[in-house]
């Protein structure tokens, strides 16, 4: 017999079809399991909202990509995502449905969603309950381990190029990897292993006459280094959470602030603060590249400090 897969299902579809089935309850006994408890909408409001999300998942491409992405396509975890956005208290839903009744055509942009997602019910990061990690996390005093993790995760990324495995990446060349960048094994192994725990990779038992541990990037891993860092939405989250080992940087962002304006400031202070500690460490000889990431960083400030002046 031939072997065969079941693909599993596209994360976007199984969304829009949950939430027509929400909006067929809503409609016939005016109750909605998919809100979070002790959230109340009226009937009218809540289904205006519901078509909103529903759209937006079919028209913004990006926002299903980080769905999927961010899931690894457990449906259960996706659409627990969607059911923190739609209880979030970090999202402006009054603003949503004046747009939407103003111009009825309101598509949920994927940094509103992320920034649910990110916090949960908490007003700021907890590294702990969300389920985004902090990539730039550190546990010694050591300013190029903001790049440990990232770079794990592309050496990974790079020892699959071969497409051998099944994308199984064997642990010595990841180690060989990052001890060539100067850091200790110990460094890595704990590294290592908050990424398995953080579901950033995935393991395999251990083979081979050396009972070698293999690991495999997750979907999650990937877009996180690829994607995320490059955000400003994220960065804001992770940085009140990321040890600042700067004298110089510490109090720009160390600083807890809630306007826009100030929060961009503080963001970029941030990206200035690894841009130093990248120029200075020997880890851009490996294979994450930072200086592209700040690059991309930069250009999400400017953007969204344009459109705050245009606003205002």
């Amino acid at each position: 017999l031939r072997p065969f897969t079941i693909s599993p299902p596209r994360i976007d579809l199984v969304i829009e079809k949950r939430i027509d089935f929400a909006l067929g309850s809503l409609r016939d006994t005016h109750r909605l399991g998919l809100l979070p408890e002790g959230i109340e909408l009226e009937s009218e409001t809540l289904n205006t909202y519901l078509q909103i999300v529903k759209r937006s998942f079919s028209r913004n491409r990006s926002l299903a990509e980080f769905l999927d992405n961010a899931s690894a396509g457990n449906v259960r975890r996706a659409i627990d995502f969607v059911t923190a956005f739609i209880g979030s208290g970090h999202v402006n839903t009054r603003k949503i449905l004046e747009i939407e009744s103003d111009s009825s055509g309101y598509v949920v942009p994927v940094h509103e969603f992320l920034r649910a997602v990110i916090f949960g019910d908490h007003r700021y990061y907890d590294p702990i309950s969300s389920p985004i990690p902090n990539l730039f996390d550190i546990g010694r005093p050591d300013p190029s381990e903001h790049f440990l993790l990232p770079t794990i995760l592309a050496a990974v990324e790079r020892g699959d190029e071969g497409g051998s495995s099944e994308g199984f990446v064997s642990s010595t060349v990841v180690f060989s990897t990052c001890q060539a960048l100067g850091f200790l094994p110990e460094q890595v192994n704990a590294a290592m292993h908050r990424a398995v725990s953080k579901r950033l990779l995935q393991d395999a038992p251990p083979r081979g006459p050396a009972e070698v541990a293999y690991h495999r990037l997750t979907t999650l891993g990937a877009y996180a280094f690829k994607k995320l860092l490059g955000l400003f939405t994220y960065v804001d989250a992770i940085l009140v959470d990321t040890p600042i080992l700067s004298e110089v940087y510490e109090p720009l962002v160390a600083v807890d602030v809630s306007q826009i304006e100030d929060r961009l400031e503080r963001a970029e202070s941030f990206r200035a603060y690894l841009d130093t500690v990248w120029r200075d460490s020997v880890v851009h000889d490996g294979p994450f590249q930072w200086s592209t990431i700040s690059d991309e960083l930069g250009r999400d400030i400017v953007g969204i400090a344009r459109r705050v002046t245009s606003r205002g």
